[in-house]
C-alpha cells in the first residue's frame, strides 16, 4: 500500500513520487538511492541508447530523487545514502557507461554533503564491488563461460569471494 512504482530516470515521476511521500508522511528521516543497472561495453561498443540508459537511472535518477527529497529530509538529523560503485572509483575494462555513471554519482554525493551540511542532513555514498546477487548474476550469465567468469571475480576480491547483499545492507545502515 505504502510502495509508490516509480521510473528514477523521469522527474515527473520522481515528482509524483516525492508529493506521495509527503503526503502520506510529512517527512523523510533517511533516503537510500539504490536503483541501478549494468552493461559492459567499451567507449566504441556501447551503443547511444545503451549509455543513455546508464546514465539516466544510475547518474540522473539519484540526482532527480536527491532534489525532490532533499525538501522533505529531517534537519537535523536527516541522512542520504547513494549507492554507487567501485567502478566509479577505479575503472576496470568494458565498462564505460558504468563507470562513468558511479563516479557521477560518487561526485554528486560529495557535492551534495557540502551542499547538505548547513541543515544538518548528512550524505554519503556506498561503493561496493561485486555483491553476490541478480545484478552480477545476469553478467556472469553473459559471458561465454559463467562458472569460470564467477571465479575471476571472485579471485579478484581480497577474500576471495563475492560480497553479499547484507554486508552492503549493514554499510548503509551504518
Amino acid at each position: 500500500p505504502d510502495a509508490v512504482v516509480t521510473d528514477v530516470a523521469s522527474a515527473a515521476d520522481v515528482r509524483r513520487l516525492a508529493t506521495a511521500v509527503a503526503q502520506r508522511h510529512g517527512r523523510v528521516d533517511v533516503l537510500v538511492n539504490c536503483a541501478g543497472v549494468h552493461e559492459l561495453g567499451t567507449a566504441e561498443s556501447i551503443d547511444d541508447g545503451q549509455w543513455e540508459r546508464l546514465i539516466a537511472i544510475n547518474l540522473t535518477g539519484t540526482f532527480l530523487v536527491c532534489r525532490s527529497i532533499i525538501p522533505l529530509l529531517t534537519a537535523p538529523g536527516g541522512a542520504i545514502v547513494n549507492l554507487a560503485s567501485a567502478a566509479g572509483i577505479v575503472s576496470f575494462p568494458a565498462n564505460a557507461a558504468y563507470s562513468a555513471s558511479k563516479g557521477g554519482v560518487d561526485a554528486l554525493t560529495k557535492n551534495l554533503a557540502i551542499d547538505c551540511a548547513a541543515r544538518g542532513v548528512r550524505v554519503n555514498c556506498v561503493c561496493p564491488y561485486s555483491i553476490d546477487g541478480p545484478m552480477m548474476n545476469r553478467h556472469f550469465d553473459s559471458q561465454s563461460d559463467p562458472a569460470t567468469a564467477r571465479a575471476a571475480a571472485e579471485q579478484a576480491t581480497p577474500m576471495a569471494r563475492l560480497g553479499r547483499p547484507e554486508e552492503v545492507a549493514r554499510a548503509v545502515a551504518f
